[in-house]
């Protein structure tokens, strides 16, 4: 048996643990990859930080964007269903084309004006529905001069009788000289200043008659290809007759209409699109838009750069106001508030005025009420402030 060596014996278990749990070095590729996992979860914290950040920035905007709209609409509430006022507000347009005739494809037909031998051509312009009145600008026709250039035809713009004939009643007479027609078939343009205050549906003749006669003052064309509305006369006017013909015919001129009876969605003639402090029914505000948003008097809101307003004013069946926009006043108008921040997330809020609320009720004397009430919230100096409130329907119109 071999002598026991217990220093020897003792050694060799302690050694064999230490190499049992030695640690062993990272490999560069271990260490590289360490790196980037480490990396990776620093980034993803920062941007988890970030999106908070975003995230509180964005809720903070949305409650601007809230603030913004409600402001709008409170103040649009305030207005009424329909323009107040009880005289008529007579706008005249401007100089529009009322009626015309110039076929791609015409049968052209000349007629000699001479002696006693007149044309001419009706016409009844089709007008807007709150048309007062209307007058002629201009009228355009196709003639040319024929032989000598010493005669003068005379453009005269005649009322109709209850045949739908030319009368004598001239309303407007101008002088074209042959020297001003062209050898071939043009458009001559005449100005007929003077024929003004036409009653809508009221139709006028334009005859081309003789002034200072020369055996033949001109050729007027006409189109036989179809086409109504054409009358010649042998007599000097003393009888017409009409033909299934018609004369290629511009007529041009000024439409006058009531704009506080036109029922139209949108600001009166009379009120313009840019001041909102001439706003006085909810409607005007249709098509409203301000980058940035302003006050009513026009002042811009600080700290809203890049921020827009806008307003949207609609007909709705007061039974079922959430559905599509009708074409006509059924008595409700839909109102749409949308604010769009600099990054381009929209806010809307919506609401509905009818024509039976507190505002269009008469009372029979002056009443004081309260027709908003409201607060300007700000939070620190450094934040515009927000303006908040609510409109209150009690301001009856006063009966006369």
């Amino acid at each position: 048996m071999p002598p026991f060596n217990l220093k020897q014996n003792l050694t060799q278990p302690a050694n064999a643990m230490r190499q049992r749990y030695r640690r062993r070095s990272f490999s560069m590729a271990e260490a590289a990859l360490a790196v980037f996992v480490a990396g990776a979860m620093m980034v993803t914290a920062l941007n988890m930080v970030g999106m908070s950040a975003r995230a509180r920035k964005v809720n903070a905007e949305l409650g601007k964007g809230h603030a913004l709209a409600h402001g709008l609409m409170s103040e649009v509430l305030q207005g009424y269903y329909e323009n107040p006022e009880t005289e008529p507000i007579l706008v005249e347009g401007p100089e529009t084309e009322l009626t015309s005739y110039d076929p791609s494809s015409p049968d052209d037909k000349d007629y000699d004006v001479k002696n006693d031998n007149y044309i001419g051509q009706l016409f009844r312009p089709t007008l807007p529905d709150d048309a007062v009145s209307w007058s002629i600008t201009q009228v355009k026709f196709k003639a040319r001069y024929k032989n000598d250039q010493d005669g003068t035809a005379s453009v005269q713009l005649r009322t109709l009788d209850d045949s739908n004939m030319p009368t004598d009643a001239i309303l407007g007479q101008y002088s074209l000289p042959e020297t001003k027609m062209p050898a071939d078939f043009d458009w001559i343009t005449m100005l007929t200043g003077g024929v003004s205050d036409l009653t809508p549906g009221a139709g006028l003749a334009l005859i081309i008659a003789i002034q200072i006669d020369d055996g033949d003052v001109c050729e007027v064309e006409y189109d036989r290809n179809g086409g109504t509305g054409m009358v010649t006369t042998a007599n000097g006017g003393g009888h017409w007759t009409s033909a299934s013909n018609r004369l290629p015919l511009y007529v041009y001129g000024k439409v006058t209409v009531d704009s506080a009876a036109s029922g139209a969605i949108g600001p009166e003639a009379d009120e313009g699109t840019s001041n909102r402090a001439d706003f006085d029914d909810v409607d005007d505000y249709d098509g409203w838009t301000a980058t940035p948003p302003q006050e009513k008097n026009g002042t811009e809101l600080a700290e809203y750069d890049g921020w827009t307003r806008s307003v949207t004013v609609e007909y709705v069946d007061p039974l079922s106001p959430g559905n599509t926009a009708i074409s006509t006043d059924s008595g409700a108008k839909r109102i749409t508030v949308t604010v769009t921040d600099p990054r381009g997330a929209k806010t809307s809020i919506v609401s509905v005025r009818t024509d039976a609320g507190t505002y269009e009720q008469e009372v029979t004397s002056t009443r004081t009420y309260c027709s908003w009430i409201g607060l300007d919230l700000q939070i620190g100096e450094s934040n515009p402030p927000l303006q908040l409130g609510a409109s209150l329907s009690n301001e009856p119109e006063v009966a006369n």
